[in-house]
């Protein structure tokens, strides 16, 4: 599998994983595109949210999201609350 991709609410992304083999082919922004595209058709005015780990950070930028608030913890598990407007 090359990943997988879900959202809760129709706009919070909380689940875009792509295996390693796959990383820098394109495959998360397409995954991303699929949900995203998906959600809109179903609704959603363009507005998407996600907490992002750390490592992804920068891919999320290149998708167009930006930080809304800083370095957060819960559970033990480090994030980055980002947000996407469309």
């Amino acid at each position: 599998m090359a990943g997988v991709v879900a959202l809760r609410d129709n706009s919070h992304l909380f689940s875009l994983y792509v295996g390693s083999a796959w990383h820098g082919q394109g495959v998360g922004r397409r995954l991303w595109e699929l949900a995203r595209d998906a959600a809109l058709a179903r609704g959603n005015p363009g507005s998407f949210t996600v907490n992002s780990s750390t490592f992804a950070e920068a891919m999320y930028r290149h998708l167009g999201f930006t930080a809304t608030g800083p370095v957060a913890e819960m559970h033990g598990i480090r994030f980055i609350p980002m947000r996407l407007e469309l």
